[in-house]
């Protein structure tokens, strides 16, 4: 069997600890008050850069100041790789470290541990496991950078071990032992990819010159501000016998990497690039800095809805690079309550009809959030779109709200759970949040907020029109007061105020109210009567002048 001889040393391990838990093997009169001696909690584990041997594995107390403290335990790595270390009675969270062992590098055969390889666990069990990788040494040096600055010890362990396990995709890395593509025919899975960033990880440190060990110290070095980009808080970081770490090493470097070790004959598993699209293509993706997410925030908040209606809720993430996302494809939806409704991978929620109360979570990397909803016993009778029958110049906006009324005669504001539509979106288009805004064209539009559960629906009537002081004196303004406006302006006639515009000047009337078409103004600015305006200037736009067209048919309002 592979794994014989660690299960031999398991079993032996096991039978001593109980023993000694009994006072098995003391017959000659000791100490007999009655008090056991603890057994020795284990550690069991497998020693991986390629192949590892020899090397020690030491166990250490995680301080507060995220730190190694006292030491736990210590043993020899065997011949396969693996090791058994007790920790005595310790529960809480525990340092792994391996040093002075020789591992066989995927690439470059043989090869001497230069820098040690860390793995952190949160707590200890009587039997744990924890192997000890490179994916576990950057989840190490990211706990211990977290707990440093702050984080509770077991707090910052978990975290950083679920955040580098998200970050590939390949894990959980604490218990998935990574194959060695390199040693024959391998099975596809979370233990091939971790085998393959292991091998990509010593083709990429090959192509650099420098020892694969050096490289995951320099990548755990890395991510103790918080992402993966070259440069830590001391600044940029070097490789140990190298230069600089590339910016993109964890990201798009190690899936060309990858790619380079499948193809090459090294590779013995029988895998290609294929097998390990996924795993090549997140590593793609990964293109900024964004590795975790930090804080969640779910929208809408507490609410309470009809029976079968529907909300649509979102997920927004604050990342440790700074950046904000939504997340709401994403991150991990569920219930406390599935008898009154359900929710699907969108976030998209359908009450039942059962009344109760639910509460909605969501949980991406370390971070979740949750709010409350409460299913009444009671369903959507109707929907009041308000303001009813609102006027709007061109280019206002209005915010509308849809206001439920249930079947027990309450009342609710469903302004951000209803879908916004509107009738005529050249006049007036209106977002999902319910705010309109009036278009270039006027006329009349029909705005109507449905509820996508019961598909009730309210409605009301926008009238849209063309405002003198919003929408026609802002166009003489920039166009025509230069000459018509001042105590002596061209023609006598005066464009500055909608009264010095109706009293018309040399050539009488200029606006003829309801009548575009006769209205010398209009004759002027579409060139049928000259001097065609603005003078000795280019034609204003056709929209602009159907704009001041609008306005005389509706009355030439001083509005």
């Amino acid at each position: 069997m592979k794994h014989a001889p660690m299960l031999a040393l398991l079993f032996c391990a096991l039978g001593l600890a109980l023993l000694a838990a009994c006072g098995g093997g003391d017959s000659g009169g000791g100490d007999d008050d009655g008090d056991a001696v603890p057994p020795s909690r284990l550690v069991s584990g497998v020693a991986f850069k390629g192949r590892f041997s020899a090397g020690t594995v030491t166990a250490y107390v995680i301080t507060s100041a995220g730190a190694k403290g006292a030491q736990l335990g210590s043993t020899a790595v065997a011949a396969d790789g693996t090791f058994l270390v007790g920790v005595g009675s310790h529960t809480g969270p525990a340092l792994l470290e391996v040093t002075g062992g020789t591992y066989r590098d995927e690439v470059a055969g043989n090869t001497g541990q230069t820098q040690p390889l860390q793995a952190a666990l949160a707590a200890v069990a009587p039997v744990s496991v924890a192997n000890i990788t490179p994916l576990t040494t950057i989840a190490a040096s990211l706990a211990l950078a977290d707990i440093a600055g702050g984080s509770a010890v077991a707090a910052g362990v978990n975290s950083a071990n679920l955040r580098i396990t998200n970050w590939f995709g390949a894990g959980p890395i604490l218990t998935t032992t990574p194959v060695d593509l390199s040693l024959g025919p391998a099975t596809a899975g979370l233990a091939a990819d971790q085998g393959a960033i292991c091998a990509g990880l010593a083709q990429m440190a090959g192509g650099l010159g420098v020892a694969t060990d050096a490289l995951v110290e320099a990548l755990a070095r890395d991510v103790m501000d918080g992402d993966f980009d070259g440069t830590n808080t001391g600044g940029p970081v070097n490789i140990v016998g190298g230069g600089a770490l590339s910016a993109t090493a964890l990201r798009a470097d190690l899936a060309t990497a990858i790619g380079v070790f499948l193809a090459s004959g090294v590779n013995l598993s029988t895998l290609g690039a294929g097998d390990f699209a996924a795993l090549t293509a997140r590593l793609n993706s990964n293109v900024a800095n964004t590795m975790f997410c930090m804080v969640l925030g779910i929208t809408p908040g507490t609410l309470t809805i009809g029976q079968q209606m529907e909300v649509q809720y979102r997920a927004t993430g604050s990342f440790s690079d700074g950046t904000v996302q939504d997340v709401s494809s994403t991150a991990a939806w569920s219930l406390t309550n599935g008898a009154v409704a359900s929710i699907d991978a969108s976030g998209l929620l359908d009450a039942t009809s059962t009344a109760g109360s639910t509460d909605v979570l969501a949980d991406l990397d370390v971070a979740s959030a949750g709010v409350s909803l409460t299913v009444g016993n009671f369903t959507l009778s109707s929907i009041t779109v308000t303001p009813a029958t609102p006027s709007l110049h061109l280019g206002q906006t209005q915010q509308f709200t849809a206001t439920a009324n249930y079947s027990d005669a309450s009342t609710g504001n469903i302004t951000t759970l209803v879908n916004w539509q509107s009738s005529n979106t050249t006049r007036v288009q209106i977002d999902a949040g319910g705010q309109a805004t009036a278009q270039s064209q006027s006329g009349t539009a029909t705005i109507t907020a449905t509820e996508p559960g019961t598909a009730v629906a309210g409605n009301t009537t926008v009238t849209v029109f063309v405002s003198y002081a919003a929408n026609v004196q802002p166009v003489f303004n920039q166009h025509c007061v230069n000459c018509h406006s001042g105590p002596f302006p061209d023609y006598n006639l005066r464009l500055d105020t909608w009264a010095n515009t109706m009293a018309g000047g040399q050539s009488g009337t200029v606006v003829i109210a309801g009548n575009p078409t006769g209205s010398i103004l209009i004759q002027r600015m579409e060139g049928t009567l000259t001097p065609a305006m603005p003078f000795q200037q280019a034609a204003l736009p056709q929209a602009t002048i159907d704009r001041i067209r609008d306005w005389i048919s509706q009355g030439a309002n001083n509005n």
